[in-house]
């Protein structure tokens, strides 16, 4: 792949509101080599404070936006030097497609999920971060508002393991990550077929020889990449649990976790599911949202 027409784009709510997603993308660039390209993305329709919809056609609303882009960006070049470039672009548009449509040809954008109240308690609300998620073909970002460049040289990346037997395309993007971070990667999967029946079912030694017969599953997953990546310390955790709950624990203890979009019948996917949707919410450390397309259906829709 050749990096030097790829940018690292990051989605800009705001100054405060976008903090933690430049200082990651500003530490991806650093990493990567890559330039950084700051989207801001307004809606077409704002609401006054009579609560009438204001279009936004106005040059004074449109100059402000571009005045906060150009401040994030001039505080990202302070940052980056002038080795790497920054630049802006701002689209009138609903955000999340705006976004991923500003995002084509790049390398993975950048975000970071709204957070609500003080204490980050959360309502059911539309989510630009899940939204561009479940719809972009590039990796998808998203990074908590505390987030902070790592102290430590080697750390964790985490990958969340969904189905045993196909998970090559999101392990391939794991041992990636971890190799570029000179990080172990610990393979993290989470098993719970009933609520009601699991503890009689599975009672005693059985939880955890039926562990032990997934971990061997996960292994011959893993062998190929093992070997292709042999730099990359492997971790394999394989528990009784709620996926969510496993994975956003772990985060507290890695650098990045890996997870990838819900499956459907469909080619394209455009549902995060429930797991992946609690993680981007709730991790503590930056999450890497994997798109599951197949390299085949890549080269399909490109011939048309």
């Amino acid at each position: 792949m050749d990096n030097s027409t790829h940018k690292i784009i990051v989605g800009i709510a705001g100054r405060e509101d976008s903090a933690a997603a430049v200082r990651y993308a500003v530490d991806e660039a650093r990493r990567r080599r890559l330039p950084v390209h700051l989207v801001h993305a307004l809606h077409p329709l704002l609401t006054g404070a009579d609560a009438d919809p204001i279009a936004v056609t106005r040059q004074p609303v449109l100059q402000e936006a571009q005045r906060m882009l150009e401040e994030v960006a001039d505080e990202a070049r302070r940052e980056l030097g002038t080795d790497l470039p920054v630049t802006t672009q701002l689209v009138v548009g609903h955000p999340a497609a705006a976004l991923v449509e500003a995002g084509a040809g790049g390398a993975e954008i950048v975000l970071q999920p709204e957070r609500m109240g003080a204490e980050h308690r959360h309502v059911p609300t539309y989510s630009v971060t899940s939204a561009v998620a479940a719809r972009s073909r590039l990796p998808v970002i998203a990074v908590p508002p505390y987030w902070s460049v790592p102290e430590h040289a080697a750390g964790v990346v985490a990958v969340g393991v969904d189905e045993v037997g196909s998970t090559a395309h999101l392990l391939q993007a794991a041992f990636e990550e971890a190799l570029a971070r000179a990080a172990t990667l610990r393979v993290v999967h989470t098993w719970r077929y009933s609520e009601a029946f699991d503890d009689v079912v599975f009672d005693g030694r059985r939880k955890e020889a039926h562990s032990a017969e997934l971990a061997a599953r996960l292994r011959e997953d893993l062998d190929p990449l093992t070997a292709k990546f042999t730099g990359v310390p492997v971790d394999l955790a394989v528990r009784h649990g709620r996926p969510a709950d496993a994975i956003i624990e772990e985060s507290r203890r890695c650098d990045l976790v890996v997870v990838g979009r819900h499956r459907t019948g469909n080619r394209v996917s455009h549902h995060l599911g429930s797991v992946v949707r609690a993680v981007v919410r709730e991790s503590r450390s930056a999450v890497l949202v994997v798109d599951p397309v197949d390299a085949m259906w890549v080269a399909e829709d490109s011939r048309g």
